[in-house]
């Protein structure tokens, strides 16, 4: 088992690319793997072995994540996976992006899950006609809540990518959003995450696949928006995050980042999962097209 075990390089990239040719899965992409696993003192790790491929993680304290096995036989490989690290670490272990055909087969292989967690991921059809073009009764909160916005802050606004520069700028967002948050009504939220997302982002911010806008109202970042092209048609809404202070913010700015990818050919938009009910109640605004399922499982 160890000898098909290897910290991930830059070529892995590709090979990760290779088994997803023939796949149209709305969460996949390497970008993935770096913001989420491997940021913030997580070691990125894979196991590659006989047609198979599973990337996972360990941090400092020993707590590992694995993230869906790729390839023909990585279903199989995956128990012997769970059962291997299990005697590395004291800690349970985080399995993500779970089917229900993929736990009822570790069920079978007596790989006995503590808790499991249904996540929804919701995915956006872009089009003028749509979601973009915002006519008629479907989109009348939206529609409403962006024209709020235009006509109280619009001339005040400006609107930059994320640079070196201005990275400083985003992060103390991160910090002065936090503080507030609990007042707000958000029960949880991951700052740290983010900090870790916009300074990994920020080294790719040339990248044609990488967007991430920083919003200003009167000089100050009141706003980040953070996406990352999937594949050809498809991008994953990473960072979502306002000064809700600032009516109709939230709705006019997501808005205005998906029309800018639309332009560069992105069709399609994961918006990811929602922790609570009022998160969900937001996103179902948007009116998706489409609800992916899957399971995060407790070893």
């Amino acid at each position: 088992m160890e000898e098909h075990i290897s910290q991930v390089s830059q070529e892995d990239q590709e090979l990760f690319n290779q088994f997803l040719k023939e796949k149209k899965e709305f969460e996949d992409s390497f970008h993935y793997l770096q913001i989420y696993f491997a940021s913030g003192g997580q070691k990125l790790y894979k196991y590659w072995k006989d047609e198979s491929l599973i990337f996972f993680s360990q941090n400092r304290r020993g707590h590992i994540k694995v993230f869906k096995p790729l390839g023909k036989k990585g279903e199989r490989e995956l128990p012997l996976l769970i059962s291997h690290l299990s005697t590395k670490t004291s800690h349970p272990i985080d399995l993500r992006f779970l089917t229900k055909e993929r736990v009822k087969f570790l069920k079978e292989k007596n790989i006995s899950l503590s808790r499991l967690q249904r996540i929804e991921f919701l995915i956006y059809s872009l089009s003028e006609e749509g979601v973009l073009g915002l006519k008629g009764k479907r989109w009348k909160n939206v529609r409403q809540k962006c024209n709020q916005f235009s006509k109280r802050w619009l001339p005040s606004l400006t609107v930059e990518s994320l640079s070196q520069e201005n990275l400083k700028d985003a992060v103390h967002f991160f910090g002065k959003w936090k503080r507030t948050a609990k007042e707000r009504g958000f029960s949880y939220i991951n700052i740290e995450k983010n900090k870790r997302a916009v300074r990994y982002l920020v080294e790719r911010i040339d990248n044609k696949n990488v967007w991430c806008l920083l919003y200003r109202l009167r000089g100050k970042v009141e706003g980040v928006q953070a996406l990352y092209r999937i594949n050809e048609h498809t991008a994953a809404h990473v960072i979502g995050m306002v000064n809700i202070g600032f009516k109709g913010f939230s709705e006019w700015s997501q808005i205005y980042v998906w029309r800018k990818m639309f332009e560069a050919g992105v069709k399609y938009i994961n918006d990811g999962y929602s922790w609570t009910a009022p998160l969900r109640e937001y996103k179902m605004k948007f009116h998706p097209v489409k609800v992916k399922i899957v399971y995060r499982g407790i070893y």
